[in-house]
């Protein structure tokens, strides 16, 4: 049977996999366009609440909100994170400037055709 420690250390492996897993998914949604998948986070505080974990809730509301705060940034200055080698969004209607302002006639183009 397993001890109390070894279950934490379990909890804790399990936490970070999908702390680390849902960012990705939502990075790269969020570069394609795509619907996001940051809420289920809120499916993984409601497992650690059930389990009585709540030394990790801190962390995951903090890293939450750094990560939505950063996403949101990036679609407003665009410093890079979506175009990180790996997130292929070419064959997604994403405007794809990453010197903005584009100039008009290439964003209407790019982000507008059909």
């Amino acid at each position: 049977f397993m001890t109390r420690a070894v279950r934490k250390w379990a909890v804790f492996i399990l936490v970070l996999y999908a702390c680390v897993s849902i960012a990705v998914f939502d990075i790269v949604s969020a570069a394609g366009m795509q619907p996001r998948t940051w809420a289920l986070f809120v499916v993984l505080i409601d497992i650690l609440l059930v389990c009585r974990f709540d030394a990790y809730l801190s962390y995951i509301v903090t890293f939450v909100c750094i990560l939505l705060v950063t996403l949101a940034s990036e679609s407003t200055f665009r410093f890079g994170i979506f175009d990180l080698p790996g997130l292929d969004v070419s064959s997604s209607r994403v405007c794809d400037c990453s010197n903005f302002p584009c100039k008009q006639d290439t964003a209407f183009a790019q982000c507008f055709s059909a």
